[in-house]
């Protein structure tokens, strides 16, 4: 759930926000921009481990499901996104 509303909405909303604020109208276009926000956000979550609140409950979830298959596999796209 993201700010009440289910997972499935929450996406569609962003993806239209994300469409509608850069006009990417190619719908793979914004796919691959979409996966490099992605990237990007879950960077930004595994970062902020050490200040969230109850770290240390929730870090092995973030580190399970976000360090590992996420960010490390993508470390040298992360690099280049995050170098524009």
């Amino acid at each position: 759930m993201s700010m009440g509303l289910e997972p499935e909405l929450a996406a569609e909303i962003g993806t239209k926000f994300i469409a509608m604020y850069t006009g990417i109208t190619d719908p793979e276009a914004l796919e691959g921009y979409m996966k490099q926000l992605g990237f990007v956000y879950a960077f930004n979550v595994v970062m902020l481990l050490n200040k969230m609140p109850q770290r240390e409950m929730r870090a092995p979830p973030v580190i399970k499901n976000l360090l590992h298959p996420v960010v490390l596999p993508n470390a040298d796209s992360l690099k280049l996104i995050l170098s524009k």
